[in-house]
């Protein structure tokens, strides 16, 4: 029996289907390998949204808790070297709008402050001009510990961002 001419040793076709179950085997083995490292990427592409996640939870937490806390204590500190410390971190994480958020709380505590100094200092009577100045400001921090503090963090903290 012969062999057709394109199939005979040293031709061209012969040297190709010599060399078919090498290629084929590492093209099996190549596109194993992508497919694992495109998983990898997924997993480690999930990995930095959970850390960025909890850094920015941390962030939110705290000045959630500054709110709160704010409203339920009896005399507020003009300042929290913790929440204050936390503007930075802020700066980074999300941007000037949630530090400037962050100042603002922190103003707002420390006007409420001077009001409570000011009605101490007084026997515990509030000054004419600062009549009602206390009520606007528990006020605007139960507004904000209540719904807008979830508004302004919201869309850094949601789940659906991650697909």
């Amino acid at each position: 029996m012969q062999t057709p001419g394109w199939f005979e040793s040293g031709s061209i076709s012969f040297e190709w289907a010599k060399s078919a179950p090498t290629t084929f085997v590492a093209l099996v083995i190549g596109s194993i390998a992508g497919y694992i490292a495109f998983h990898q990427w997924r997993v480690a592409k999930a990995k930095l949204n959970l850390d960025l996640f909890e850094k920015r939870y941390a962030v939110f937490e705290a000045t959630w808790t500054e709110l709160s806390q704010a409203m339920q204590v009896q005399e507020v500190r003009i300042t929290n070297p913790n929440f204050t410390n936390l503007f930075p971190k802020a700066q980074f994480l999300f941007g000037p709008e949630i530090r400037d958020y962050m100042l603002e709380i922190s103003n707002k505590i420390s006007e409420l402050w001077v009001v409570q100094r000011k009605t101490k200092a007084n026997n515990q009577i509030v000054p004419p001009d600062l009549i009602g100045k206390d009520v606007e400001i528990l006020t605007w921090m139960s507004d904000h510990a209540m719904t807008e503090c979830r508004a302004r963090f919201g869309p850094y903290l949601d789940f659906k961002n991650w697909r």
